[in-house]
């Protein structure tokens, strides 16, 4: 299986996608990547290869001298090589390498350049689906539609195959893309991901696994396994229905809806692991929400309507300002039944949280004396080893009983009455606030730094790319000198070649003159 990654202009992201749509395929399919950019390709820098093996070597039947295998990665690269070597590729040759490389793996990427150069034609013919990278810009919308619209006109690219990712997205709403007659489906809106570095990034590597989804759900689809978790059996006093029904809840469980794609059968009424949804516009389709589910179906503002009074006839309503993101809607709304919501880990007295994106950050509220408590699952070693690098002790693994990460909230030091609580939440508070300009300066000049290390390592890449284009160029030069001066000495050895001859001619002729006297 080929798929073709094309772009209508540079700087878009087209290399860093198709790199880590290769990267997320190898798990699943031997795969090969192949850099048919030469204005010139990233794909040498990017991931240290030798420039000398590329497709050329390929093409000429040395497959097996040009494919590498790029450190610590599963799947293999043929580098594009220098700015004219698409010049001196054969279209028949190219073919042939292309079925050649279609029978050896299981999916073909190709990185095509932001221009329809000879060969990119044969691509396109040969590859199942066509991958459009743009940006919602005028820039590249206006470039995007110029480039369809002229391959379509002149039979060089059949649209059925086109699908759109449109990346760096910063809107809800699309303004650019499709904004004229020329209508292609967008299957994928990459969000802008700040100080995305490489296609390494988990960010951007999660994105494409939404994306291989989406294309080829058969293969790539795969449930994901969540927070197992169960919520306290309720006291029969308190009932689940409206007053007007005769039955009680028996026993009240959080069912997330596991339906990853569209028409899945609604759960059974057993806890089940919460699966995480690929953002995409399929979300859309899905027959049902992440609700809490009892017994009896109600719709969901009756449900929230009744958790509301529940919680109200209960009184379990904590004065603790708590900021959760644990990445499940039903696992929150507990949470935020029964704590004041914060807005940001800085205004909280407490934090749920269920990942760890600045560790400094993290350190730094818990020296300020707030409460971390992470939710991991048995799988994440990594971010367990982190949590404890970094001094949080509350961690709790699936299956979770948000019960009892409450109970350790409200009582951290085992029975404190009410009062007592109060009083020292209140000093916490307090002491929080006095602590809250040092967290905010940290976490500001921690952002800075950041941003200038990202920056630098940007400028760094540039001058990189740079030096190397201008040796490379130097040295074309300097042959293109050696060539001239060659050649010089040749049109030098003819011209003395043709005076003596042009001597020799007058000889004759002067011995003839006097032949003829």
């Amino acid at each position: 299986m080929i798929i073709s990654i094309f772009s209508p202009k540079g700087g878009v992201g087209k290399t860093t996608i198709a790199l880590a749509i290769s990267k997320t395929a190898a798990k699943k399919l031997k795969t090969c990547v192949i850099e048919f950019d030469f204005s010139p390709g990233d794909f040498v820098s990017i991931l240290d290869l030798d420039r000398k093996k590329n497709i050329l070597e390929a093409v000429n039947g040395n497959i097996d001298w040009a494919v590498q295998r790029p450190l610590k990665q599963s799947f293999d690269v043929i580098v594009g090589g220098y700015p004219d070597t698409y010049e001196m590729i054969k279209p028949d040759k190219l073919r042939k390498m292309m079925e050649e490389l279609n029978n050896r793996y299981e999916l073909v990427i190709v990185d095509i350049q932001p221009a329809f150069v000879e060969g990119c034609i044969d691509i396109f013919d040969m590859s199942k689906d066509i991958l459009f990278i743009v940006e919602d810009n005028a820039s590249v919308s206006s470039r995007a539609i110029g480039n369809i619209d002229w391959a379509r006109a002149n039979g060089f690219i059949d649209l059925k195959k086109v699908k759109m990712i449109v990346n760096k997205v910063q809107k809800k709403e699309l303004v650019y893309v499709n904004i004229t007659e020329i209508k292609l489906p967008v299957i994928y809106k990459v969000p802008y991901i700040k100080n995305l570095g490489s296609f390494e990034n988990p960010k951007i590597l999660k994105h494409t696994e939404n994306i291989l989804n989406i294309l080829y759900p058969s293969i790539f689809y795969e449930e994901k396994r969540g927070f197992l978790f169960f919520r306290r059996k309720q006291t029969k006093q308190i009932p689940a229905e409206p007053p007007n029904t005769e039955e009680t809840l028996e026993e009240t469980r959080v069912l997330p809806a596991v339906e990853n794609i569209p028409g899945a059968a609604a759960t059974e009424e057993t806890p089940e692991e919460i699966g995480s949804l690929p953002a995409t516009k399929n979300i859309t389709e899905l027959e049902n929400e992440k609700y809490f589910q009892y017994k009896t179906v109600e719709k969901p503002d009756e449900i929230k309507k009744e958790q509301k009074r529940i919680s109200e006839e209960r009184s379990e309503f904590y004065p603790m300002k708590v900021y959760v993101n644990t990445g499940y809607k039903e696992l929150d709304d507990i949470f935020r039944s029964k704590f004041e919501t914060a807005d940001s880990l800085a205004d909280c007295d407490a934090a749920i949280i269920s990942y760890i994106s600045n560790k400094d950050y993290i350190r730094s509220l818990i020296s300020a004396g707030k409460k971390i408590i992470l939710l991991a699952r048995d799988s994440d070693y990594s971010l367990v080893e982190t949590a404890k690098e970094i001094g949080i002790r509350d961690i709790y693994y699936s299956p979770i009983d948000p019960g009892e990460i409450i109970d350790n909230l409200i009582n951290t030091e085992g029975g404190k009455n009410d009062m007592e609580e109060k009083t020292e939440l209140e000093k916490e508070s307090a002491a929080a606030e006095q602590n809250q300009p040092e967290v905010f300066e940290i976490s500001q000049k921690q952002e800075s730094e950041s941003e200038i290390d990202a920056i630098l390592g940007e400028i760094k890449n540039i001058l990189a790319r740079n030096k190397e284009i201008y040796e490379r160029r130097i040295s074309m030069q300097e042959e293109t000198i050696k060539q001239k001066e060659e050649e010089i000495k040749e049109l030098q050895k003819m011209i003395e070649e043709y005076r003596e001859k042009e001597e020799k001619r007058k000889k004759v002729f002067m011995e003839l003159q006097e032949l003829l006297q």
